[in-house]
């Protein structure tokens, strides 16, 4: 489904990405893995199309050629990013932020579909659709981000650290919806720092160092592999 090759990116002097090679099959959950500052996120930003990758960076999904593809045309093929910070519209509705999340062309028809499946995901938007998001704790704004990517009805949903700042329950409710969503046959790329959450539910895993990809392997390889999270995970496991 998505295929990157020899991805490499640089902030002026500052290489955050150097060569790296990974590849996402249609149904996968991905958890990309390792310690702040490894370049998760730029990972991230650049299949979305949010930075500039080198000449020689290779990026396809599902056949098509992102290199030079614009961010609103990938969102319009399939791909959609839950960034880190959220990017909500504070004063609109938790309903309006899920009918900007429906957008693309695609998704207009399945609209009432995608925000029943939002809804059974998180019920507490059912309950609060009316509600300003800038009004809601973390966790629920988390919930709104979340349900806006599925709005756009995404062939591959990324998730840039979907725990960050929320409470232990918040964080094991907002797993319960991605088990779901999983569940559902929707393929995810994960970036996130809570190793074992993130294990539980994937399929497969990268490690990154500084830049680069130094470990992989399915996820019960990942979650045994003592060395790598010493290394590159904070702690053994």
């Amino acid at each position: 489904m998505l295929s990157i090759q020899n991805l490499s990116l640089s902030y002026g002097q500052h290489i955050a990405i150097e060569q790296i090679s990974i590849d996402i099959r249609q149904g996968e959950t991905v958890a990309i893995l390792g310690a702040n500052g490894a370049g998760k996120t730029s990972l991230l930003k650049a299949i979305a199309g949010l930075e500039t990758v080198s000449e020689n960076s290779e990026l396809t999904f599902e056949g098509q050629n992102l290199r030079y593809m614009p961010a609103y045309r990938r969102v319009d093929i399939g791909l959609s990013l839950v960034p880190e910070g959220r990017g909500l519209f504070p004063d609109l509705s938790v309903e309006e932020n899920l009918q900007l999340g429906a957008n693309p062309k695609r998704a207009r028809t399945s609209e009432s579909k995608n925000r029943e499946f939002v809804y059974d995901l998180f019920p507490k938007l059912a309950f609060r659709s009316k509600q300003l998001v800038g009004t809601m704790s973390g966790g629920e704004q988390q919930m709104v981000a979340v349900g806006r990517s599925i709005m756009s009805e995404p062939k591959l949903l990324m998730l840039d650290e979907p725990s960050l700042g929320l409470a232990p329950i918040v964080i094991r409710e907002l797993f319960e919806a991605l088990k779901k969503i999983r569940v559902a046959g929707m393929t995810m790329l994960i970036v996130e720092q809570n190793v074992k959450a993130s294990l539980a539910i994937s399929d497969r895993g990268y490690v990154m160092g500084t830049g680069s990809i130094v470990g992989q392997g399915t996820a019960n390889e990942l979650t045994d592999n003592e060395d790598l999270h010493r290394a590159y995970m904070g702690a053994a496991k």
